[in-house]
């Protein structure tokens, strides 16, 4: 099967909750990984629509970042 790349932008869970609804089971079924950022309403929205959502969630390395430095930068005070 042809791997595809699709961008979606959505300023909200509601609107990811949109995207997802839009699919056939059969496309869900077919989501390898989903980018977002560290939102736990994303994070539900993908729970919500994919089966292996846990696996299939990939959070963004602008966001893991920002919480690493603070972690390190608590762990110095």
């Amino acid at each position: 099967m042809a791997m595809t790349r699709q961008w979606i932008m959505r300023a909200s869970a509601g609107g990811l909750d949109e995207y997802f609804e839009q699919l056939t089971p059969v496309q869900r079924e077919g989501i390898e990984a989903v980018a977002i950022d560290m939102c736990h309403a994303y994070l539900n929205s993908i729970r919500a629509h994919l089966e292996a959502a846990d696996e299939n969630a990939v959070f963004d390395r602008f966001h893991m970042m920002g919480h690493m430095g603070t972690a390190v930068d608590k762990m110095r005070k």
